[in-house]
């Protein structure tokens, strides 16, 4: 009987020791990757502000982000698109919304296979370094696309995506991403979107989820006990899985607590800062969310 429970707890310690390490190596790399992104611009001769705002910031950024892609053994990919106007005669008034969508394709080691979307929007508003807003979504999206890129098997394909024009309110850039796999025929499984992942001020490590699939709702919460995360589901009218829910596609989006209370207090601001991020909390939240895209492509 004391056997059994000295092992048991043995065990507990065990899995307790490995989930805290495999926090604090994502935390680290987090930290890393956070620190050079929102510095990209800075680093530049050219360079007045650290916002990812402006083309030519935008570009930098892109650059960076398809870089970095390359660093990890992984093969960048780029969609550049012009978001035109409702009326075409508008277009000679108001110029197309131009931009640059970075992604990387995972093919499914399956024939036939939907297609899972997992993005983060890179842009920024202008004179804001976006630490939070969304160097912490596009860093979890870097990790989890290198975790599944690493799976032997995948019944599904993965599109990892780094959004351009977010912050422009109609999400050019996703808007722009889905009429190209519309276009190339891809068959939507679902869309996740991780938008403002590193603030919590309060501690209690919960995180917001808007999901319009009850199934994707319950493995994210699954997955958030697993991390010691809470789950509290919300709507968000805004950010870039608003055009696949449009569409009347699944689409999930993962954030802090915009709607109940704990929002980062440097949104859109110039204090959103790499040094003002919770690195655990991020980690976890991207440990999450990988085993819920590591739990699809497995077909569970």
């Amino acid at each position: 009987m004391y056997r059994r429970l000295i092992l048991a707890s043995s065990l507990l310690v065990s899995g307790s020791i490995l989930a805290q390490d495999s926090v604090d190596r994502s935390a680290a790399a987090h930290r890393q990757f956070v620190s050079a992104f929102v510095l990209l611009e800075s680093s530049s001769e050219l360079a007045t502000s650290q916002a990812r705002s402006t083309k030519r910031e935008r570009r930098t950024a892109a650059i960076f982000l398809k870089q970095a892609l390359l660093d990890a053994g992984l093969t960048p990919q780029s969609q550049r698109y012009a978001h035109r106007n409702a009326v075409a005669i508008l277009d000679l008034l108001l110029p197309p919304m131009r931009g640059e969508n970075v992604y990387l394709d995972l093919p499914a080691t399956e024939k036939a296979a939907a297609t899972v979307v997992v993005g983060a929007h890179y842009d920024t508003v202008a004179d804001s370094p976006g630490a939070d807003d969304n160097a912490s979504g596009v860093s979890a999206v870097m990790q989890i696309a290198q975790r599944l890129a690493a799976m032997e098997r995948r019944s599904l394909r993965f599109v990892f995506v780094f959004f351009d024009q977010e912050e422009d309110d109609i999400s050019a850039g996703s808007l722009a991403f889905l009429r190209f796999l519309n276009e190339r025929g891809d068959r939507i499984h679902s869309m996740h979107n991780l938008d403002m992942l590193g603030w919590d001020g309060d501690g209690d490590r919960h995180v917001e989820i808007d999901a319009s699939n009850v199934a994707l709702t319950v493995h994210y919460q699954a997955a958030a006990i697993a991390h010691g995360l809470g789950v509290t589901s919300v709507k968000y009218n805004s950010s870039d899985h608003i055009p696949f829910r449009d569409s009347g596609l699944d689409a999930v989006c993962i954030g802090e607590e915009v709607v109940t209370g704990d929002r980062s207090p440097h949104y859109h601001s110039r204090t959103d800062t790499a040094d003002t991020l919770d690195y655990a909390f991020l980690a976890r939240v991207t440990l999450m969310v990988g085993d819920v895209m590591a739990t699809l492509a497995v077909g569970e």
